[in-house]
C-alpha cells in the first residue's frame, strides 16, 4: 500500500510542479517570455502569484508523503533509500520558496523591482529565495543519481536503468544551460532564461515520473 502511496506521490508532484505550463493560459498569449525567470510567476506582486505558490506548496506537501512512504514502505538498498531522501530535501526547498522565501516582485520583467534588487533594498527572501532553488537542483540531481546507481545494483531492468541515465543527463544538461543563459543575461544580451529554465522543468518531471516508476517496480518492504 505505502509503495503505492509514493507512486501517487510522486506522480502528482511531477503535475503539480509543471503547473507553470498554465502560463500561457492565464496570460492569454501565445508564447512565454523567452527571458522571464519562471520563479518570478510566484512573486507576490503578480496577478496569478498565489495560483502558482499554492501549487508549489501542494507538491511539497504531496512528496513529502512520498517520501516518508517510500522510506518506511518500499524494499530497497541504501542508494535507493539515498534517492528518495534527496527527494525529500527537494521538497523542504520547494517549501520554503513558495511561502517563506517568496520573491515579492519580478525584477526582469519590473524596472522598479530590478532596481531595488540592485540597490539591495529588497528583503532577503530574494537572496534565500535563490540559495532555496539552487538546493532543490542539487537534491534533484543527487537524487537522481542515488537512483541511477541503485538501479545497476539493485538490478533494475534495463528500460528503468536507461530511463534514469538520461533523466540525469537531461536534467544537467538544461541546468548549465540555465547556467549559462543566467551569465549572458547579467552581460544584457538576451539570454534566453526563460526558455532554458522551462526546458530544466521538463527535466524536473521526468525525474519525478522516473521515481515513480522505478518505486512502481520495486518490491514492498512486506514482500512483493
Amino acid at each position: 500500500m505505502l509503495r503505492w502511496v509514493a507512486v501517487a506521490g510522486a506522480v502528482a508532484g511531477a503535475v503539480l510542479y509543471s503547473n507553470w505550463l498554465l502560463e500561457n493560459y492565464f496570460t492569454r498569449s501565445l508564447l512565454p517570455d523567452p527571458d522571464m525567470y519562471i520563479s518570478e510567476l510566484s512573486a507576490a506582486d503578480q496577478p496569478y502569484g498565489e495560483w502558482f505558490r499554492a501549487c508549489d506548496r501542494a507538491c511539497a506537501v504531496v512528496l513529502l508523503i512520498a517520501t516518508v512512504a517510500a522510506l518506511i514502505g518500499v524494499r530497497g538498498g541504501r542508494w535507493s533509500k539515498a534517492g528518495w531522501g534527496a527527494l525529500g530535501v527537494f521538497a523542504i526547498a520547494t517549501g520554503l520558496d513558495s511561502t517563506v522565501w517568496t520573491l515579492v516582485c519580478a525584477p526582469s520583467s519590473n524596472a522598479a523591482c530590478a532596481a531595488r534588487e540592485a540597490s539591495g533594498i529588497v528583503p532577503l527572501s530574494h537572496q534565500l529565495h535563490w540559495l532555496s532553488s539552487g538546493m532543490a537542483l542539487a537534491a534533484a540531481i543527487a537524487s537522481l543519481l542515488a537512483f541511477a546507481i541503485a538501479d545497476f545494483y539493485e538490478g533494475s531492468a534495463p528500460p528503468i536503468r536507461r530511463t534514469g541515465l538520461l533523466t540525469l543527463a537531461a536534467l544537467v544538461g538544461t541546468a548549465i544551460w540555465t547556467g549559462v543563459a543566467i551569465l549572458i543575461d547579467h552581460t544584457d544580451v538576451v539570454g534566453m532564461v526563460g526558455v532554458a529554465q522551462r526546458a530544466e522543468l521538463v527535466a524536473f518531471a521526468a525525474w519525478l515520473i522516473y521515481a515513480a516508476l522505478r518505486t512502481a517496480r520495486a518490491p514492498s518492504a512486506s514482500g512483493p
